[in-house]
């Protein structure tokens, strides 16, 4: 097992934001509870400048109120706060972090991620705008695809969502000389040349060169003496289930997601967004908390036109089910690709992840069959999959 960054529940990024001291203890009024308010006196009070007390944070993120502890971490992280930390700008070793945020209610870890991104609501509408202009990436050429991921790592650094981005360009195009002066751009601003463990596993998930079964199975295998009840914890094994299958899976998927960037936080709060057919009080609680700003921009987004059958379209139509599955890894911020991997993986993940993989919502359990389009060609029941594709049947 190769070493890995120290766990830690705040990564540096590149670009600190400058700490401001007064204007947190100024706004400390704002917040209702007053052991809340005392607790975030302490951290403001802690001696270290780069961030507050892990136990500190742990501590409001276990008894403070939803609004509190949203308040909270925009106090303590937000552009303004005591500790500013925009998570924008690291290169690829924040993939590799072994976060340490302890486990708390699904409502506390939406209202923490929730709180730091409204610290941070400029950068945060900027995001979600640049991740909609990706959208024509699977029909774009080559080059210009290349371009685009490379403009976008240059504006935000290191992500799950530009790695993988990264890799399905690589996996589909492995030939194409037009990318190669673009990629090394890409490379350099994931700083691949010390870091590269995050790109190369995901290409081993994207690349049909590569076995997925028993490269998943090898990798569980490998890893799994590290998972200590939460396989989102180890970096090789995150990427396997990309959408979160379950509320408790989903409070791991935000942890995962505060520790690499703030990219992967609005991916992750995107789900409550994508998936409010089973989470509808989820969704809710999100919006209630999240800067107006921040959930207007999800909402555009949402209506954005995804064309997932890119995906799969210029493959063999018997292996467009597992081409589409493994190429939706790229996009699950696309409702689309999301619902269809979380209704797989519903059935996958026990059987590839046995013992460690995430709990299962019901919801996700029930769906008795799948659609990636109404394929003339793809009407028998998949190699790949124990449910079949069904062409009278959306999603």
């Amino acid at each position: 097992m190769p070493k890995r960054a120290k766990g830690r529940p705040f990564n540096s990024s590149k670009a600190k934001g400058r700490r401001s001291i007064t204007t947190a203890f100024r706004t400390l009024s704002t917040v209702e509870d007053q052991r809340t308010r005392n607790l975030l006196r302490g951290a403001i009070s802690s001696p270290r400048s780069d961030s507050p007390p892990s136990d500190a944070i742990n501590e409001l993120r276990k008894t403070a109120s939803p609004t509190d502890l949203a308040l909270s971490a925009q106090i303590l992280l937000g552009r303004q706060g005591a500790f500013p930390l925009p998570n924008i700008g690291d290169d690829c070793r924040a993939l590799t972090r072994f976060y340490s945020l302890k486990p708390t209610s699904i409502q506390a870890e939406l209202a923490f991620v929730v709180g730091h991104i409204n610290g941070w609501s400029d950068e945060a509408c900027n995001i979600v705008e640049a991740m909609g202009a990706l959208a024509g990436l699977p029909r774009s050429a080559p080059s210009d695809a290349m371009t685009a991921v490379a403009d976008f790592v240059q504006k935000y650094g290191a992500s799950s969502f530009a790695v993988r981005k990264t890799a399905f360009l690589t996996s589909r195009y492995p030939n194409d000389e037009s990318m190669h002066a673009t990629y090394q751009r890409v490379a350099e601003g994931l700083g691949l040349s010390k870091f590269s463990a995050p790109f190369f596993m995901a290409v081993e998930l994207l690349d049909d060169n590569f076995s997925y079964l028993s490269g998943v199975s090898t990798r569980v295998q490998i890893q799994q003496k590290f998972i200590k009840g939460d396989f989102r914890r180890v970096p090789s094994l995150h990427d396997v289930v990309p959408v979160p299958l379950s509320r408790a899976d989903l409070g791991a998927h935000l942890r995962k997601s505060y520790s690499t960037s703030l990219v992967d936080e609005l991916v992750s709060i995107i789900y409550a967004y994508t998936l409010r057919e089973f989470w509808p009080d989820l969704h809710e609680f999100v919006r209630a908390l999240l800067h107006p700003s921040v959930s207007s921009k999800i909402e555009e987004f949402l209506t954005i036109s995804f064309d997932s059958s890119a995906l799969y379209s210029d493959t063999d139509p018997i292996n467009a089910d597992i081409v589409y599955y493994r190429s939706a890894l790229a996009f699950v911020e696309f409702s689309q690709c999301a619902r269809f991997r979380v209704f797989i993986d519903a059935t996958l993940a026990p059987r590839l992840m046995r013992n460690c993989g995430p709990e299962i919502d019901l919801a996700f359990k029930r769906r008795e069959s799948l659609t990636i389009t109404c394929h003339s060609a793809v009407n028998d029941p998949a190699p790949f999959f124990s449910v079949a594709p069904s062409c009278g049947e959306t999603m």
